[in-house]
């Protein structure tokens, strides 16, 4: 892995987080690889945390 680009497609607000959707372009020794992915933000201590996240190649 060479770069990473992430872009937020969404934000919406589930509970005491925030699940976040986007889109990202990995830059690798192979080349170029567009992939999608889901995060779940959860408040810690007055900071956001990345809390769990799933991502798959966009097809």
């Amino acid at each position: 892995m060479k770069r990473a680009i992430l872009k937020t497609v969404d934000a919406i607000q589930s509970g005491d987080g925030i699940v976040e959707i986007g889109e990202a372009q990995l830059e690798t020794a192979a080349g170029l690889v567009t992939v999608k992915y889901v995060v779940f933000w959860q408040q810690e201590g007055g900071s956001w945390k990345w809390h769990v996240d799933i991502w798959n190649a966009s097809s």
